[in-house]
């Protein structure tokens, strides 16, 4: 395997290198990312693979709903993770209409295997790196999005960030900061609260059922938590967990000592 780290910043459309440092090896990602040599610290890092690390597909499938073709897509990563014996993370477009093509759609799946992703944050944070902290951007937008489609015109949402503890994890009891996104929609039933953070699952009759499969990863890359509470018709509320020492911006400042 091959571990690229690319240094640089974006301009426009164009992303401008600065510098780069590759470690060449035969020992897996791991011990690539433990035999990479920098002279800089990588943070706000993106994680990608490429080659043969990720499998992409074209495939035709029938011009069905939403929800038929979660389940056609979960079923075709399914199968492929099982034949390679290893849980496998994927993401899906459908590519837009093409005249020639009727009655069909053509979707482009791309998967990964999820102990490839892990191997890649645990090499980074083990170079005291941390992955972009726009990504915890996305996780807020994603829930705040979430509380104003449930509340419609007429409700409330409150955004909170205080001091807190982890509650799960080998971090149990680290400093966290602690995001609440809270509604006083319609709430959540119990049964589906379940599944919400199960990827293609969505109660929503246009939703991917992606957006809080991806906030938990999100989040959970940062070495944090995600959770939700909820009692039908009394809102719900989504809270978020992240090390202190990973989200220093988000935290309120210390009471001044008197």
């Amino acid at each position: 395997s091959t571990v690229k780290v690319i240094r640089g910043h974006v301009k426009g459309n164009t992303f401008i290198v600065s510098g780069f440092a590759v470690a060449d090896n035969g020992g897996g990602v791991a011990s690539g990312w433990e035999e990479l040599e920098l002279d800089f610290k990588p943070t706000a890092a993106r994680i990608g693979v490429t080659g043969r690390e990720v499998n992409i597909r074209y495939t035709r499938v029938p011009r069905v709903p939403d929800w038929q073709l979660r389940k056609l897509m979960r079923f075709e990563t399914e199968e492929i993770g099982g034949q390679s014996d290893s849980p496998v993370a994927s993401d899906f477009n459908v590519l837009p209409e093409m005249p020639e093509i009727e009655g069909e759609d053509v979707v482009l799946l791309a998967m990964a295997r999820e102990s490839l992703l892990k191997d890649h944050t645990s090499g980074l944070a083990a170079l005291g790196g941390k992955l972009d902290e726009g990504r915890i951007h996305q996780v807020l937008l994603n829930l705040i999005q979430n509380a104003v489609q449930a509340v419609g015109s007429e409700g409330r949402i409150e955004v909170r960030v205080r001091r807190g503890r982890l509650q799960t994890g080998s971090l149990r009891g680290q400093e966290a900061a602690v995001l609440e996104v809270r509604d006083d929609g319609p709430g959540i039933p119990p049964d589906v609260q379940q599944q919400l953070f199960i990827p293609f699952f969505t109660t929503k009759p246009k939703g991917t059922g992606l957006g809080l499969a991806i906030c938990r990863r999100i989040v959970e890359a940062h070495g944090g938590e995600i959770a939700v509470h909820s009692r039908p018709g009394r809102g719900a509320s989504f809270t978020v967990r992240l090390p202190a020492a990973d989200a220093p911006a988000l935290l309120p400042a210390p009471a001044a000592a008197r």
